[in-house]
């Protein structure tokens, strides 16, 4: 609730009825749940990214390394060759 509407709010009946004041309560509750929640699903994402970047990295390492193990195989090829 806007700080201003709730300040009219009190002004007019002079106190917060208790059950305005558990409502807001309880909203402000669930609004704190939801910025959680999306924070807890941000951190999931960014980790999966962090994760998919990772496996790419070893992946691409790992065919580097085969392709010098096939060159080096090859050279002595080469060398019969010419």
């Amino acid at each position: 609730m806007n700080d201003k509407v709730m300040k009219a709010v009190v002004e007019l009946a002079g106190t917060v009825d208790p059950s305005l004041a558990k409502s807001i309560s309880n909203a402000e509750k669930a609004l704190g749940g939801i910025d959680l929640k999306a924070i807890a699903t941000g951190a999931a994402f960014t980790t999966a990214a962090l994760l998919a970047v990772k496996a790419f990295a070893s992946t691409s390492k790992g065919l580097f390394d085969l392709g010098e193990k096939f060159q080096l195989e090859l050279e002595p090829e080469q060398q019969v060759l010419n």
